[in-house]
């Protein structure tokens, strides 16, 4: 018969037996739902992700393998929580919530309730505080105690800074600040990212210390590091396979990439984490990316429309080194298949070059 009492005890703590709860804020428009999928890529398999974005996420559905639903307002507490549970029934491994900005600040979020708490004439503006308090540490405590890797999404306040580009000339850019949560919500997660217009991630909080520093592309790598962290014994990273999932196929024309973030030296204390590198690319590593696109049926429309709606660039003279092998890549793995068999012409000009971009 079992002990009804048992005695308390002590137990070796085991970093294995932990789940990530990661928070990644930005702007609109900053790549938070991007990152968010690349990163739990490399952290599970199953991964689920709830949508309060209008179905937003969809758009990466060629990208990334995940299954999808949709939170519609109003943005209640209980809601959330009830499609948590499903992702803990259905046995996930990864879930992302696309965002819970919209659990504070959304239609029917708390903000809005204690709104209509205080229009109702009960209580008043100061007592009102309690219920949706204790809604908030109720909301707080689901999101830490679920036992599957999480991965939330927070818009940041915007305010707009005029700034000077790489030629001198003025420019306007956004820039993310606090995230639209409830003050002091940051301190819940094990890692923090907050992410510039730039896409590029920087770790305000990090308990795995793997990002201090550090400005990152939050990819699937990153995930990959993560993992290794949590599994190690002696919280040392293992030392990383050859970097298989970003190297180029070679059949495409494509020899031994340069970036030496591909490559990291024995130097580097944090060999997995993916250091960033945004100088544009050459004349000729554009040419390479066309002669892929050729070899692949991807016209220079296509080529171009696949930039503008993943990556925001309007010419191949913005692609930065740290999107370069994930672009080639995408396009040698995702072969257009002609009505008819066109020939490559070798000698064709390059549309980088007719542009001059």
């Amino acid at each position: 018969m079992a002990n009804p009492n048992p005695t308390p005890t002590f137990k070796k703590a085991e970093k294995s037996k932990a789940w990530f709860k990661i928070a990644i804020c930005g702007p609109s428009g900053s790549g938070k739902t991007y990152s968010a999928l690349a990163l739990a890529s490399g952290m599970g398999k199953k991964i689920a992700l709830i949508d309060t974005e209008n179905s937003s996420a969809k758009m990466y559905a060629d990208l990334f393998d995940f299954d999808h639903i949709d939170l519609n307002p109003p943005y209640l507490v209980d809601k959330y929580s009830t499609l948590m549970d499903l992702a803990i029934k259905e046995k996930y491994e990864v879930l992302i919530i696309d965002s819970i900005s919209h659990a504070w600040a959304g239609a029917g979020g708390l903000l809005q309730k204690k709104e209509q708490l205080d229009q109702s004439g009960r209580g008043n503006s100061y007592t009102n505080w309690a219920s949706i308090t204790k809604e908030q540490e109720k909301f707080v405590s689901k999101l830490i105690s679920l036992n599957i890797h999480l991965i939330c999404t927070m818009r940041s306040k915007q305010e707009h800074v005029i700034d000077r580009d790489d030629n001198g000339k003025q420019v306007v850019r956004k820039k993310g600040m606090a995230p639209i949560q409830r003050d002091g919500i940051e301190y819940e997660f094990t890692t923090v990212f907050d992410i510039a217009m730039s896409h590029l991630a920087e770790a305000s909080k990090d308990r795995t210390k793997l990002f201090d520093g550090q400005h990152v592309l939050l990819s699937k790598q990153t995930g990959e590091t993560l993992i290794s962290w949590l599994e190690s014994q002696a919280g040392e990273l293992n030392k990383p396979e050859a970097n298989k999932e970003r190297e180029i196929n070679k059949d495409c024309g494509l020899g031994a990439s340069n970036d030496s973030s591909l490559n990291p030296s024995k130097e580097d204390p944090n060999p997995q984490v993916q250091l960033v590198d945004f100088s544009p690319i050459s004349k000729e590593q554009a040419k390479r990316l066309f002669a892929i696109g050729k070899s692949c049926h991807w016209t220079p429309a296509d080529i171009k429309n696949y930039l503008s709606v993943n990556y925001g660039f309007v010419s191949t003279s913005e692609i930065q080194w740290n999107y370069y092998n994930d672009i080639c890549k995408h396009i040698a793995n995702n072969p257009n298949i002609p009505k008819t068999k066109q020939p490559i012409i070798e000698d064709e000009p390059f549309p980088f070059e007719e542009e001059g971009a």
